[in-house]
């Protein structure tokens, strides 16, 4: 065989394997975001709360701060609960189109814990809390 036969069969293959690892990749990728998203609503559904992972940064700003008050505080929780109203959001349209809900009885069921859940939040509560406050 010549040199270009195997630079040829080198290729192919080559490009074989990075077909193989992407595929590999994405499903990854999107097995572990449905992963995400799925315990966030297992933890909401079952705490009324934000999740842990929503809300530790803001948490750690309180922190590094040495802790806020007043009217920065106000201005602060205010952009907290904005952000997580929009991913609470995203995670309700998400339930909507969700094909992996058992039935359409279960679905409602979820879309009714997080909106209460939403309402629970527009009124402060939930926030910036954690799990152990709830053992």
């Amino acid at each position: 065989m010549s040199q270009l036969s195997y630079i040829v069969i080198f290729s192919i293959l080559f490009f074989i394997a990075v077909a193989f690892g992407l595929q590999w990749y994405m499903q990854f990728c999107l097995r572990t975001m449905l992963q995400k998203k799925h315990e966030w609503l297992d933890f909401i559904v079952a705490t009324s709360c934000v999740p842990p992972d929503w809300s530790r940064g803001n948490i750690a700003k309180i922190g590094r701060r040495g802790g806020i008050g007043g009217q920065e505080l106000e201005r602060f929780n205010k952009k907290a609960a904005a952000a997580y109203r929009r991913k609470l959001k995203k995670l309700i349209g998400y339930v909507r189109v969700a094909t992996m809900m058992e039935s359409e009885d279960a679905r409602q069921q979820v879309l009714k814990c997080l909106r209460e859940a939403g309402e629970r939040w527009d009124e402060g509560l939930g926030m910036h809390e954690t799990v152990e406050d709830f053992r």
